[in-house]
């Protein structure tokens, strides 16, 4: 199991990644949109509203949301179930189109702090966490593109 050091290093590193990748696309962004507010207002005007779409499509591709939880949230596991669910190795949605499917073991776990938050996280459950139960100390970091839970033990 990863340890809490290395999950801290790869969440830094998404979030840097994600800053300059939201950075350099507002740059551009605005560089067009300066760029074609001398050229006419109809120019502008469009350029405009392409900006703001793309901006925010950089946004959510970029998971600025992350920003807004804590960065790191440790407490007590309240609750771990595993389940099975049904994935589609191609992801489409076009009509007619034939897909493969396979089947992957999920767990949801909620963990509570001391002062009785609680955070829901579910992740693709691996052999590692086969001794999770109620009342085992995790730390449930943001912001990384796998779920990794360093449990305390």
């Amino acid at each position: 199991m990863i340890t809490i050091e290395e999950a801290r290093i790869l969440q830094n590193k998404a979030q840097k990644k994600s800053l300059v990748i939201l950075s350099i696309s507002f740059l551009i962004l605005a560089a067009i949109c300066v760029g074609l507010f001398f050229v006419g207002k109809r120019e502008f005007t469009i350029a405009l509203y392409l900006s703001v779409f793309v901006l925010l499509y950089v946004a959510y591709k970029v998971k600025i949301t992350e920003f807004l939880r804590a960065k790191e949230y440790e407490g007590e596991v309240t609750y771990f179930n595993v389940d099975t669910e049904q994935y589609k190795k191609i992801h489409t949605h076009q009509v007619g189109s034939k897909y493969d499917t396979y089947r992957i073991l999920v767990a949801d776990m909620q963990v509570e702090d001391k002062n009785g938050k609680t955070r829901h996280k579910t992740f693709r459950y691996t052999k590692e966490y086969d001794n999770v139960k109620p009342g085992d100390k995790a730390t449930v970091l943001r912001f990384v593109d796998k779920p990794i839970i360093a449990f305390q033990k």
